[in-house]
């Protein structure tokens, strides 16, 4: 994706209600990222799990969140999702 998009999505999100984005860094979304980092928004996380945990954690706490993960990362934390936000309806969007 584009440099301007990434920066644009990162934006549009943050303007509707999206406060945290936590998740695990990957060179595709270096810019959405950057984006992030550069508003002090985004929490970088060693796994995927910890940061779907933090997220969650976040989110119950009445601050809408974001994940970020790359694709591979997704299919580690199934579990997770599952027995976690699956099981407890919790309202997390992934990207």
């Amino acid at each position: 994706m584009k440099e301007i998009n990434q920066r644009k999505m990162f934006d549009f999100l943050l303007h509707n209600s999206i406060e945290n984005y936590v998740g695990v860094p990957d060179s595709t979304f270096k810019y959405f990222i950057d984006q992030g980092l550069k508003k002090n928004k985004i929490i970088i996380a060693t796994r995927e799990d910890e940061a779907i945990g933090i997220a969650t954690g976040m989110t119950l706490a009445n601050s809408n969140s974001l994940v970020f993960m790359q694709n591979a990362g997704f299919a580690n934390s199934l579990s997770t999702i599952t027995s976690l936000v699956q099981l407890y309806g919790v309202p997390l969007i992934f990207l």
